[in-house]
């Protein structure tokens, strides 16, 4: 079965869909069988600028004729049965293509490269149909009317704001999450299309932050989508929030957090806590 990426809970998010709203590609390919297999598709078209910084950053990158696939590739793979994955990110021309496959069915005695060499069929086919698609129209741009939301985080809540609601004497420390060398399809997506993120994270805790607000510049079509796959099951309802158009409201529905998601002026917004 294939489908929009986003049918996964944790995928329907405003920062999930900006490789869409750049008229890129997002889908997701799953088995029924018992190994939980899928495969998922990103293309992010006219990003060789954004790609160059991923080239920066990630050593594994390979150029030039050694490439495989397009014009940069590799393939990583690790895990066998179930627990198995391969990922590649790879620029063909001018778009970015991200494939990670899962659940690969292989004997368990192989290497990680000779699974690489499994999912190459599948990997090339992907690749030739980007290339032979035809050129993407222009890239999005916001409506006039978006609300460009402050860079500075702590307008939405101070680290003693936080400390009071969440009963912590513990230093917080306050990002927009674009700290460290990480870098890949999803970061380049969020930097065209001018996401605005913010995360309040107990310093002692590393990566787990208990509030993270993120936004989607004229991402209405996008909270419409996502909200049908939210509430499918009544773990998510409408709400009535002051100075929203519409929202939703519901817990557990990205492992255990609650999450308000809103339109404001156009604007797809969602607070995680």
């Amino acid at each position: 079965m294939t489908t929009d990426l986003m049918v996964r809970p944790q995928s329907a998010t405003p920062l999930g869909y900006a490789v869409s709203q750049l008229g890129g590609v997002s889908c997701l390919a799953s088995g029924d069988g018992a190994a939980q297999s899928s495969v998922s598709v990103q293309v992010l078209p006219e990003a060789s600028t954004q790609w160059a910084t991923y080239a920066e950053r990630t050593a594994e990158v390979v150029s030039g004729a050694a490439s495989t696939y397009g014009e940069a590739s590799h393939v990583s793979c690790s895990g066998r049965g179930a627990e198995s994955a391969c990922w590649v990110n790879i620029l063909v021309v001018e778009s970015w293509i991200e494939v990670i496959a899962r659940g690969i069915d292989v004997n368990p005695s192989l290497s990680n490269d000779a699974v690489g060499e499994h999912v190459a069929p599948l990997i090339a086919d992907i690749v030739s149909t980007v290339r032979n698609a035809p050129a993407p129209d222009e890239l999005w741009v916001a409506p006039a009317s978006t609300v460009v939301l402050p860079a500075d985080c702590s307008i939405y809540a101070t680290a003693d704001e936080f400390r009071s609601e969440f009963g912590t004497a513990e230093e917080i420390l306050i990002s927009d999450g674009s700290d460290g060398d990480g870098w890949g399809i999803d970061n380049a997506a969020w930097t065209i299309v001018g996401v605005d993120r913010c995360m309040w994270v107990p310093e002692s805790t590393g990566q787990t932050w208990p509030l993270y607000i993120t936004a989607l510049p004229g991402g209405v079509w996008a909270y419409d989508r996502s909200s049908v796959f939210m509430m499918a099951d009544d773990t998510v309802q409408a709400v009535s929030v002051v100075g929203a158009d519409r929202a939703t409201f519901g817990c557990h529905v990205y492992s255990g957090f609650c999450t308000l998601d809103t339109v404001i002026a156009w604007q797809l917004g969602s607070a995680q806590c």
